[in-house]
């Protein structure tokens, strides 16, 4: 069964994004660099719907200054442009510039170390994992978080937004429309079944 983020959850994700005014500063540390990319990964899958494999191929010319959207160029099919919440854009912006200051090497936007070393599907879903095992509102939650968990909320926040399921499904690059459909029916059956206290009736 497809499971979703309820709103408490997704602000929640929202809060932990926030960055403080010194996140961009100039002379940071290898730690305080992966904690960047870390907020940054987590926004861009919960703020943007992005998979693992679009997350590693991400390129600086695909997101704007106003960052307002990202452009996805899959291999298969034309490219899209995702809209980027903007509760996620701080996010991304103090790690453009923290990887801007340390003078990362390459387009790759999301990279290991300040040396542009690839990061790997594997290290993407432990850093993404790790950053939503941490957050105490997600703490009763029985199912896998990852990725795709953020994909999904991506989705519900779409549609408590008021976006219908042809705008969903072309925020998500899906092909066939008809599994926009079937994800808005399994986010309405999700809030009955598996959360009754969440917000009924929003993607009615």
């Amino acid at each position: 069964p497809t499971t979703f983020l309820s709103t408490a959850e997704r602000v929640a994700i929202e809060a932990s994004l926030e960055v403080g005014a010194r996140a961009s500063e100039a002379a940071v540390n290898a730690s305080a660099f992966k904690l960047a990319r870390d907020r940054a990964l987590v926004a861009v899958c919960h703020g943007a719907g992005l998979k693992v494999a679009q997350v590693q191929s991400l390129l600086l010319r695909h997101v704007g200054e106003a960052l307002e959207s990202i452009t996805v160029e899959p291999s298969r099919g034309p490219a899209y442009h995702a809209p980027l919440l903007e509760s996620a854009r701080p996010a991304l912006a103090a790690w453009l510039a923290v990887r801007g200051h340390a003078e990362v090497p390459g387009e790759r936007i999301f990279v290991a170390d300040a040396g542009g070393r690839v990061m790997h599907a594997a290290s993407v879903y432990r850093r993404v994992e790790a950053w939503l095992a941490a957050l105490p509102a997600l703490m009763h939650r029985s199912e896998r978080l990852s990725p795709q968990t953020l994909r999904n909320g991506y989705a519900a926040a779409l549609f408590d937004a008021g976006a219908a399921p042809a705008e969903v499904g072309y925020a998500l690059g899906l092909r066939d429309q008809t599994s926009a459909w079937r994800l808005r029916s399994a986010y309405v059956d999700w809030q009955a079944a598996a959360h009754p206290d969440a917000d009924k009736g929003s993607a009615s």
